[in-house]
């Protein structure tokens, strides 16, 4: 029976992939860095550079196999490489939803709730199908792994280490995730998870170093600031949760003003929605984050460091912490984390009768299923195009070969 519960989910989701999107399966792309620098790189000058290369101080290791596999095959083809690469690594985190042992979500109806969070967490068109965001799928696998597993983990249980250095390989997000969300008593279990998430941070810490140190001609403290406090924690465990929400309201009130309830659709005015979402966001995550992690300590630590040092990293205030530029991706995994710990303490509690509780997933259900299929063709890259990657482009394209490429900010 859970067996057969298994292969109608897998089904779903494989279905839910190609709905969302299907010219991704007829007609495949390379998505931002991911072709015009990636590929470009493995197909000029050779598998090996491309397996090595480093993209402003970030080492990726699955966009560098990827793409340097992918340069083996002819050039209309290539990008199915990356398709498949891309699909398999979304799949790691559904099969562990599906086969954990966790004793409160193994049962059907909660395990449908983390599958179903997985697929539809709002915004996530950024990291869809693409290998330039594995490390934010990778960094929910290493959070589910220590999370499900209770028990100590042998010497043969090599895919687990394997994920550790692939998730670690591809930034260093996840050694952060990592040493907040691990129990103290869990530690001695996970202990060559965490020296091999350590060795990849500590890499990842370097290539950092020596990638922008150079550029700058000195050791600026507010950039290595804004690097790593804003993008790898603020944003993670606060901004996206709140936008979430945000966009949710800007949902009803564009109904409001379709049905011409005008007066309703006033009272939901922007500037006092920040401020709420705000207060709001800061009492939700406190109170969830707790259910989770027994070093919540560390983390509002965290948080009270990030802000400070994110309005440091402010360019003449033309950035809003709220909705800071860098990318949703970013917000992805925490994102997840802190809806698991949501809907446990949601599902748990005793104080909030069941209807409200369905009501309250029922919302977060809709504006995903909405926010899912409202940008499913959504390409556009982090970097802009310039002529100079123009052209390095066009120098990848065979006689008679035609490529249609978007200049459009």
């Amino acid at each position: 029976m859970a067996a057969t519960k298994n292969k109608i989910m897998w089904f779903l989701f494989y279905a839910l992939c190609i709905l969302r999107n299907p010219d991704l399966f007829l007609f495949p792309r390379f998505w931002a860095e991911e072709g015009s620098i990636y590929f470009q790189t493995a197909y000029n000058e050779g598998f090996f550079n491309g397996l090595s290369q480093v993209q402003m101080g970030y080492f990726s290791i699955i966009p560098n196999i990827s793409t340097s596999l992918a340069s083996l095959f002819p050039l209309k083809s290539a990008p199915y490489i990356c398709l498949i690469i891309a699909l398999l690594i979304q799949s790691i985190n559904i099969s562990l939803v599906l086969n954990n042992k966790h004793y409160f979500w193994k049962s059907t109806f909660n395990k449908s709730i983390l599958f179903f969070s997985l697929i539809f967490l709002p915004f996530s068109e950024e990291v869809f199908l693409n290998t330039i965001c594995s490390q934010f799928h990778l960094q929910i696998s290493v959070f589910l792994l220590i999370y499900f597993y209770q028990e100590k983990i042998s010497k043969t249980h090599l895919f687990i280490y394997l994920l550790a250095f692939l998730s670690g390989g591809v930034g260093i997000i996840t050694f952060i995730i990592f040493s907040i969300f691990i129990k103290k008593e869990n530690l001695k279990n996970f202990r060559m998870v965490f020296y091999i998430l350590l060795i990849c941070f500590c890499l990842q810490g370097f290539f950092y170093f020596i990638s922008y140190t150079p550029r700058l001609y000195s050791f600026q403290i507010k950039y290595y600031f804004q690097i790593i406090f804003v993008k790898h924690i603020i944003g993670p465990f606060f901004g996206y949760a709140l936008e979430d929400l945000y966009h949710g309201i800007i949902f009803i009130k564009h109904i409001l003003i379709q049905k011409k309830l005008l007066v309703f659709s006033q009272i939901l005015k922007i500037d006092y929605l920040k401020v709420l979402l705000l207060i709001s966001g800061v009492t939700l995550f406190i109170s969830t984050v707790k259910s989770v992690s027994k070093n919540s300590k560390l983390l509002l630590s965290s948080l009270i460091l990030s802000i400070i040092f994110i309005f440091l990293s402010l360019k003449n205030g033309s950035e809003s912490f709220l909705f800071f530029h860098g990318g949703g991706r970013y917000f992805y995994a925490s994102n997840f984390i802190f809806y698991l710990a949501f809907f446990e303490i949601l599902l748990q509690t005793n104080h909030i009768s069941k209807i409200i509780k369905q009501l309250i997933l029922l919302w977060f259900l809709t504006i995903g299923v909405y926010s899912y299929f409202k940008y499913p063709k959504i390409l556009v890259p982090e970097v802009p195009l310039q002529k100079q990657t123009h052209k390095r482009i066009i120098q990848l394209a065979p006689k008679n070969f035609v490529l249609q490429i978007n200049l459009e900010p």
